[in-house]
């Protein structure tokens, strides 16, 4: 192990330079190219991270644009890393510029530094590190998908393609070890757009984030001293009453988060629904709807008032997050990112929201994603958990999360880091960020965790 951490020391400049080369790709997913079905700006979030692995003299392999994987050992069993280059979009209030990859006070800013580049560039170079120690006994993989954020098609093009690995991890979550994860579903309520006030609405960029704006614009005939005058008296930072090239709109501001904790954000919707309701005359169409998410969604992030609420013992409560509204053809809907226990079937989460009775608002349900557990004891937990507690003398027990991480594409996978408990979660935030000191050592607790379950598992072969 002393050798992985002078070899690291000699490389540091070197790995947070290559983390700023990919947090400069702005590489969100957009639309398909020819070799590029993710969009040209993870297309080259792909080249880069190759021209990366060939300089730290790593074997690379590309597939059709979907994702690009890294290889140290040629025979035995195969462990792997799985990171993914896709980001979510920026969104407002950034003091950085969020695809710069600034170094400030110690820290290095820039959307993916924690979600997910970061973590990519710091397992090529773990596999540089074991490869300077001579250390490797299997075969390791680092695995870059370039649509985790939205669809997984990475992912599944991989298994469809490529060997699965015997054990994996990603770093992609959080510390000491995520041994569970919540199903992840979607649900959407839609309702004909018919009102006096309201011509359409829009808002979120991404239904798994905390949508931080929200528009609505208004009919030409909207009372906007009297708008302004609510927005003034009871919404003066949430609340602004615009009226630009002839159209009059209403915008509300919030904050930005990951939709597994929405209770960490500040949902523009609530602020906006909440607007509307004193503003909204008794007699308008559309004031259904808006009576409806007061009433039923505002303010609950567990579904306790729609009557969804879900419980277990391994992951714990369902979460909901309002997190995309959309106008299209007359109708508004809005869609729900559900986080629900591992042990609630898709069966019966489904029964649950189809009980759901409300004039006028149609449900309709989306992707489900079931969840995973690994129990505590595996050696894969067991042995994460023991390198992280040598390191950090921190004795966090393992977790279950919310969150959806690609460890649940494979068997044996979980996440692990790489954030540390002691510090914020800035995945899909403003001005998301890590600590310099911190990308080190986690870079060298992956290293580690690499060289010994890689000996463990061939070990457990032979």
């Amino acid at each position: 192990m002393n050798q992985i951490d002078s070899h690291l020391d000699s490389v540091k400049d070197n790995l947070i330079s290559d983390i700023q080369l990919m947090l400069r790709i702005p590489s969100v997913k957009s639309s398909p190219l020819p070799g590029a079905p993710f969009g040209k700006e993870i297309a080259s979030a792909f080249e880069t991270s190759l021209a990366i692995g060939k300089k730290l003299g790593l074997q690379t392999f590309t597939k059709d644009g979907h994702y690009v994987f890294f290889q140290s050992g040629t025979k035995g069993t195969m462990g792997a890393v799985l990171c993914h280059v896709d980001v979510v979009p920026a969104e407002k209030g950034w003091k950085h510029p969020p695809f710069s990859g600034t170094v400030e006070s110690g820290k290095l800013f820039g959307r993916g530094v924690e979600d997910n580049k970061g973590p990519a560039v710091c397992a090529l170079y773990a596999l540089y590190l074991l490869q300077k120690t001579d250390k490797i006994r299997g075969r390791l993989r680092v695995i870059l998908g370039g649509d985790e954020e939205t669809g997984w098609d990475c992912v599944e093009n991989y298994k469809k393609n490529e060997e699965h690995p015997a054990w994996a991890i990603t770093p992609d979550s959080q510390f000491p070890v995520i041994y569970a994860e919540k199903n992840i579903s979607r649900f959407s309520f839609s309702t004909p757009l018919k009102s006096d006030l309201v011509k359409s609405i829009s808002g979120g960029s991404a239904v798994n984030m905390v949508p931080d704006w929200a528009v609505a614009v208004l009919d030409e005939k909207a009372p906007m001293e009297t708008l302004k005058k609510t927005a003034q008296e009871y919404f003066a930072r949430e609340i602004s009453i615009e009226e630009k090239n002839g159209e009059k709109s209403i915008s509300a501001h919030g904050k930005s988060a990951h939709a597994s904790v929405p209770e960490k954000g500040k949902n523009a919707f609530s602020e906006l629904f909440s607007f509307l309701s004193r503003v909204m005359p008794e007699e308008d169409p559309f004031r259904g709807f808006v009576e409806f998410y007061n009433g039923f969604i505002l303010g609950d992030h567990n579904g306790k008032k729609l009557g969804v609420y879900f419980k277990d013992d391994v992951s714990g409560e369902l979460t909901l997050n309002p997190g995309v509204l959309e106008t299209k053809k007359g109708r508004i809907a809005l869609h729900i990112d559900v986080r629900s226990p591992v042990t609630v079937s898709e069966d019966d989460l489904r029964k649950a929201f189809m009980k759901i009775q409300y004039p006028n608002i149609e449900i309709t349900q989306g992707k489900f994603v079931p969840g995973l557990h690994v129990p505590e004891n595996s050696p894969l937990v067991s042995t994460l958990l023991e390198i992280y507690r040598k390191n950090t003398k921190d004795l966090t027990p393992p977790v279950a999360i919310g969150g959806g991480t690609y460890a649940r594409a494979f068997k044996n996978t979980v996440a692990f880091g790489p954030v540390f408990p002691w510090r914020e979660n800035m995945a899909h935030q403003s001005d998301e960020y890590m600590h310099i000191e911190d990308i080190f050592l986690f870079t060298k607790i992956l290293a580690q965790s690499l060289c010994e379950l890689d000996k463990k598992y061939s070990e457990k072969k032979k």
